[in-house]
């Protein structure tokens, strides 16, 4: 096969039937039908199991001029297109690990004429927790979430809007603590502790009304 015919065929090639919207630009509608298939396959096929694992990944990319491009320098790979993605946790023999669930970061990019997205109004990234989880609304099921998705009100309101558990890592930057962890508590409890001594401190179960 020549060059000229396989360009010709890369140049050809589509990943959507929808026609592009012509009111505005919208610079992920190539993506976005195939997004919603996958989604939508999982959706239908796959039962995930009990415990969930939300994260972050990235597509790689080296052109900053396509959509939605930013860098997240602690990632192996930095520059690229993120995704919020779901995977499966479970383990044991009655579900396998794999990733059923994936929705682009849009950013700056995303048309205004799309309209705010559903839990907009609740915050970036409480909505975007509350978004993440409508596949399984109501379940009872467990996400586990890396530091970045620790927001007190977005866990709250995981289990109060959508009926699903939440857990988040805990990560402290510099002297301060997350807001209404027991900090100063925390220090001196352990100051005269030995490196590696680690403890589970019980905590309290929040309503939404009483930190609002």
């Amino acid at each position: 096969m020549s060059r000229k015919r396989w360009e010709d065929i890369c140049s050809a090639l589509r990943y959507t039937l929808r026609p592009s919207p012509v009111q505005y630009v919208d610079k992920f509608h190539p993506m976005r039908e195939l997004q919603d298939a996958f989604n939508e396959h999982y959706q239908c096929k796959n039962n995930p199991g009990w415990w969930n694992c939300l994260d972050e990944s990235m597509s790689v990319w080296y052109n900053k001029f396509c959509p939605g491009f930013t860098c997240v320098p602690r990632k192996p790979h930095p520059f690229g297109s993120e995704y919020h993605t779901f995977c499966d946790g479970e383990l044991d023999g009655h579900s396998s690990p794999i990733r059923w669930h994936a929705e682009i970061q849009e950013g700056k990019d995303h048309p205004l004429a799309l309209g705010p997205k559903k839990y907009d109004e609740r915050g970036k990234t409480v909505g975007l927790m509350c978004e993440m989880v409508e596949p399984i609304k109501s379940s009872g099921k467990c996400i586990t979430m890396d530091s970045g998705f620790n927001v007190s009100m977005g866990i709250v309101d995981m289990e109060h809007v959508q009926g699903v558990y939440g857990q988040a890592l805990i990560k402290k930057r510099g002297r301060y603590w997350p807001k209404r962890v027991p900090g100063d508590f925390i220090d001196e409890h352990f100051s005269n502790k030995e490196i590696g001594h680690s403890e589970t401190l019980e905590g309290t179960l929040y309503h939404r009304a009483s930190i609002d």
